[in-house]
């Protein structure tokens, strides 16, 4: 038995279809996992013996997909957060797997602030952009959004508004 098949059988490397080369567990296994997945799933045209890995580098892949996190929020919003992330199976497991965030993180596009805003305050006049270039957030209003009384009264303070606490 060759040394690339018992280090293989037992998991220790793998066949990176991409690079076409053995390399050991713990680089194989991480990075981009899921296109590695997607990768080796379609894998074909190998010789025979490196080709019967294949199935243990899949198994092995999906053992070690990130787990998706969706903001906690109505079960529709998680539902539309996740297949705007690429999930095309919503299950109860995944809409129970939520994150929380806060507002102003510069990873999260001002749609979705904008979305959790309008629904929150139960508004629909607020625009919200973000600069990168400043890292800057903005959020602009129309009159009927400022007196809203989710604004002054419910997520707001006597002395600040909820839209002027997210600023």
């Amino acid at each position: 038995m060759k040394a690339t098949q018992l280090l293989s059988e037992q998991g220790l490397i793998y066949f990176d279809p991409q690079l076409c080369d053995w390399v050991i567990a713990e680089e194989y296994l991480s990075g981009n996992v899921k296109e590695k997945l997607r990768i080796a799933e379609s894998a074909s045209d190998l010789i025979d013996w490196i080709q019967a890995t294949i199935p243990r580098n899949i198994e092995a892949l999906k053992k070690v997909q990130p787990l998706v996190c969706i903001p906690d929020s109505k079960p529709e919003i998680k539902a539309a957060a996740a297949l705007a992330m690429g999930v095309e199976e919503i299950s109860q497991e995944l809409l129970n797997n939520t994150i929380a965030v806060r507002l102003g993180t510069n990873w999260i596009k001002p749609k979705y602030i904008q979305q959790y805003i309008k629904e929150l305050l139960k508004v629909d006049d607020i625009t919200v952009s973000y600069s990168q270039a400043i890292n800057h957030w903005e959020i602009e209003w129309k009159h009927i959004a400022r007196w809203a009384e989710t604004n002054l009264t419910v997520w707001g303070t006597p002395k600040l508004t909820a839209l002027e606490l997210t600023i």
